[in-house]
């Protein structure tokens, strides 16, 4: 049977990479939920992967089913912290809520999942600044990926 046991199963996410859709020269296919073929896209040139750091063991993805007007549709969200509050970061979480981007995101199991394409890309959202109560929380921001379109997100 397709769904039986396979290995260690672990969460979280360890990997999160991003390219602006406008730096994506093409798509791989995707059929019943699958990369064809491993294939990944392809940028323009001189264009690269972004890896974004984030604070370990904060990164969870989740990808669920809605009715949006009568159709079905995927809403992925991804959400992680970043650490220490400071003017670079909050300069790069206002130009990143204007862009639009494809994802790359590996989990701790090794499985990569291609979030986004040009025509849908994901967003990038600061939904909280967060300095901490006292001395032992955390000073961090939490953000968001998200992404709403007709088909799960593909495994890579």
């Amino acid at each position: 049977m397709i769904l039986e046991r396979e290995g260690t199963n672990v969460g979280t996410l360890c990997k999160i990479e991003l390219v602006d859709v406008k730096k994506v020269a093409s798509m791989p296919d995707a059929y019943q939920g699958q990369i064809i073929a491993g294939a990944s896209p392809t940028l323009v040139g001189g264009a690269a992967w972004e890896n974004i750091y984030f604070t370990q063991d904060t990164a969870h993805f989740v990808e669920a089913t809605t009715d949006a007007q009568g159709a079905e549709v995927q809403q992925l969200l991804v959400k992680w912290k970043v650490p220490k509050d400071r003017a670079a970061a909050q300069k790069y979480f206002q130009e990143a809520a204007a862009a639009r981007y494809v994802a790359r995101l590996t989990d701790m199991n090794g499985t990569q999942v291609l979030a986004g394409t040009p025509a849908e890309g994901c967003r990038i959202l600061r939904t909280m600044r967060d300095k901490g109560q006292n001395i032992r929380d955390s000073n961090h921001y939490l953000v968001e990926l998200r992404l709403t379109r007709s088909e799960p997100a593909p495994i890579i």
